[in-house]
């Protein structure tokens, strides 16, 4: 039987007729569509009508000379391509022929499962962690940071993102922290909570004022150190008995 079958304009004449072979409705965006597969209905030597689709009809038992020519040469390239490539697997077969893998997969879904590579089964390639070796890591990077922190001319907020981030182990910390208890324990010794921060950055300033030997008034303090009216009101009585343990 003839063997090519071109896309055509979806210009044209639209219409739908239940198939015989195949007892469903198709539907055919012009007169040369609808002609083809009447010509494959009445054909004897056709025993099956598989596939319609708009740009392609899939016949069981046309020979490869009878295959439409696009089929064709996509089904070659595709097994030059395995070839060339035996041990890809079928994700790795799909992204170096994404053309080929498409239009076979549309059009010849059966024809391309049975030559692509067997499904490999996924190998767990995942190390066993020592949680207990990295919980001693991670503790003696933390102390050591915070102390560096601590020290920071201009402070800044101790929290688990800010270590996590610093020593490029936040995503542990954040998955896997009840995995690591005495880093668990150190993080919840040493983070701040924004009060805390607060009382700590504008002590710094009340020392390096007294360092200098000037009076210390509160409302510089709070300018200096960047805090709201309605949040430094509720430090203002744990700066007061600090100044006063410094001026003892």
């Amino acid at each position: 039987m003839a063997g090519e079958y071109q896309d055509v304009s979806s210009l044209g004449r639209s219409t739908r007729l239940k198939g015989i072979k195949t007892n469903r409705q198709h539907e055919f965006l012009s007169d040369l569509e609808r002609n083809y597969l009447n010509i494959t209905e009445f054909s004897e030597s056709i025993i099956d009508i598989k596939k319609y689709l708009s740009s392609e009809i899939k016949i069981e038992g046309l020979s490869d000379n009878d295959t439409p020519s696009m089929l064709l040469t996509y089904r070659n390239q595709l097994l030059k391509g395995m070839q060339q490539y035996p041990s890809y697997s079928r994700t790795q077969i799909r992204k170096c022929f994404p053309k080929e893998y498409t239009y076979l997969y549309s059009h010849d879904k059966v024809w391309l499962f049975e030559k692509l590579p067997i499904i490999q089964e996924k190998k767990n390639n995942k190390a066993i962690v020592d949680w207990a070796s990295r919980d001693r890591e991670y503790c003696s990077k933390v102390e050591k940071l915070y102390k560096e922190l601590i020290e920071l001319d201009k402070p800044v907020r101790i929290t688990i993102s800010n270590i996590g981030k610093r020593l490029e182990i936040l995503s542990n910390l954040e998955k896997h922290l009840d995995k690591l208890p005495q880093t668990k324990k150190l993080l919840f010794e040493t983070t701040e909570s924004t009060q805390q921060f607060q009382i700590r950055r504008c002590c710094k300033i009340i020392d390096r004022i007294l360092q200098r030997q000037e009076p210390v008034v509160l409302w510089k303090v709070q300018r200096i150190g960047a805090v709201k009216s309605h949040h430094f009101h509720e430090i203002e009585p744990y700066l007061e008995k600090y100044l006063r343990t410094k001026q003892e």
